[in-house]
This record gives C-alpha cells, sequence and structure tokens, in this order.
C-alpha cells in the first residue's frame, strides 16, 4: 500500500464513466503511481470498478454529499490524499504537487478562487435546491449566522483538496451531518461546499494558481499579473477544474469555446476524455 491517495468520488450513471476517465487521467497525464480509492454510495453497482486494484469506500450519501467522506477516518490508513472534481483535468505531475504542498499540513489545502463568502454560498445552494429566498427561511437563516460567525467570511472551494487524513478531527463526518440536518429547510440538495466550508473553516487554507484553478484562470488570455489575486502570470496549475457546464464530456460545446481545447496538453478536451475513458481497462485491469 502507497501512503498517498488519490479519491474519486463517483456515483452511478455517467459519472462512473467520468470516475473512470479521471482515474485513467491521473495515471497518464498526472503520472500518479499510488494508490486509488474511489467514494460512492453503497447501492451503486461498482462490478466494473471492483478487482482492479482501487479501494471502494461505500458511504450512504449520494450525489455532492458523498464529498463530506473524504473526511472519514477510513482514509487514515493513508497519510496524503488528493482530491478533484470529475470535471477537472490533471495537467502536471500530481506526486509533486502532493510534495509541495505536504509541507503546509495540517491545513486542508483547497482552491480558493472563489471570490464570494460562505453566506453567499448557502443562498445560492437554497435557490438552486428550489428553497426559494433568504426571507422565505429567515429564522434558519438567522440562527446560521448566530451560530456560525464564519459564514460570512470567505468561502473556500470545494473542488479540490489536498490533506493529511490523520489531521482530520474525531467527529468530523458527524459534525457536517449535523449540520445539513438542522438546516436542510435551506440547502435541500445536499450541496456540500458552504457546509465544509464551515465546519472545518478554521483548518481550510487556500493554495495559489499554481496548483488547481477554474480553467478559465488558466486560459491562455487570463496568463497574466494580478496584484488583486496575487498571481505573477507564469503559474502552471496542476489540476483545471471546468464545471458542469464546461466539462471535458460535454459534448454540447462549441469547437471555439476556451473549455474546448485544452492548451498546456495540447489536445481536445472531449476527445481527451474519450481516450481516457478508453484506456481504464488497460490502466486498471483485473487482477
Amino acid at each position: 500500500m502507497s501512503t498517498d491517495v488519490l479519491v474519486i468520488v463517483a456515483d452511478g450513471g455517467s459519472y462512473i464513466q467520468h470516475g473512470k476517465s479521471q482515474a485513467v487521467n491521473a495515471k497518464r497525464q498526472g503520472q500518479w503511481t499510488s494508490d486509488v480509492a474511489w467514494i460512492c454510495n453503497e447501492a451503486t453497482d461498482m462490478s466494473d470498478i471492483e478487482g482492479r486494484g482501487i479501494n471502494i469506500v461505500r458511504v450512504p450519501e449520494t450525489r455532492c454529499a458523498m464529498k463530506w467522506r473524504l473526511f472519514d477516518p477510513r482514509f487514515r490508513k493513508w497519510q496524503r490524499l488528493m482530491f478533484f472534481d470529475t470535471d477537472s483535468l490533471i495537467q502536471r505531475p500530481l506526486a509533486q504537487a502532493c510534495d509541495e504542498l505536504s509541507k503546509r499540513f495540517p491545513k486542508i489545502l483547497c482552491d480558493g478562487t472563489q471570490d464570494t463568502t460562505v453566506w453567499d454560498d448557502w443562498v445560492h445552494f437554497c435557490r438552486l435546491g428550489g428553497a426559494g429566498e433568504v426571507a422565505d427561511h429567515q429564522e434558519s437563516f438567522d440562527r446560521l449566522k448566530a451560530k456560525w460567525p464564519c459564514v460570512m467570511g470567505r468561502l473556500w472551494g470545494s473542488s479540490s483538496f489536498c490533506f493529511d487524513p490523520s489531521s482530520i478531527p474525531d467527529g468530523t463526518v458527524e459534525a457536517i451531518l449535523a449540520v445539513q440536518e438542522e438546516f436542510k429547510d435551506i440547502n435541500p440538495g445536499g450541496f456540500d461546499q458552504q457546509v465544509t466550508g464551515m465546519v472545518l473553516n478554521d483548518q481550510l487554507e487556500r493554495v495559489t494558481k499554481d496548483y488547481f484553478v477554474w480553467f478559465a484562470f488558466d486560459h491562455i488570455t487570463n496568463r497574466v499579473a494580478s496584484e488583486t489575486r496575487g498571481w505573477r502570470g507564469d503559474e502552471f496549475p496542476y489540476v483545471v477544474h471546468y464545471w458542469t457546464c464546461y466539462a471535458p464530456w460535454n459534448e454540447a460545446k462549441s469547437p471555439d469555446c476556451a473549455s474546448s481545447t485544452n492548451s498546456r496538453i495540447g489536445r481536445n478536451t472531449l476527445e481527451l476524455y474519450r481516450e481516457n475513458l478508453a484506456a481504464f481497462e488497460t490502466e486498471f485491469p483485473k487482477l
């Protein structure tokens, strides 16, 4: 067993395919030779993933809420954990990023390029989940602000993580689930980011553009110096996050869309996604 693990979070339907492609992306473009684990719902058919040397971790949650299980004690058998949303592309050797970021442990390193607050995210996901506006749940939002003052602070993204699993306090998953239960009326969709950003607020720390970043910030037209954002202009991120609408697998994108080509790898993102998916059997053969 390796001391490092890359965790894939993907569950059901097309996301099993996305997870396969990401696993190969890690091995080929990310030169990852350490362990791979996969978080999925306990009812998901994983027969096509089992027996390939991938550690399967089954959880009761579904969709985004499965990401809360990244902080599960079951991952403590590894010393360093890396995670990226499946709608991401790895562009550089991941072990090198892990070596550099581990110098900042016990912090949980994450993408911090969002220009918003944790509160804004709660409001956004309340609407996205179909629960309406703040005024529709005034008591819950007032209680949220009173119990969690950090909610008015900066949002920490949950699309990318690097941390030491042993540094996660006992009971973290239970604390996250308790928050979700208390405030489920304003997060009916079970979105993860704003809950994680509250419960682990003191331990989270953003990385620079050199590591994890939204794809548009690494587009060739945006590789510029920015005093406000703290950018030098010569960063080469290890991982770029595309978000679902711009995801590598999205066939509806226009060919001239900025997300259609990854200039670092020099490939059409859909073609690369398909190539990696087709290579899953080769890279992860049945043992």
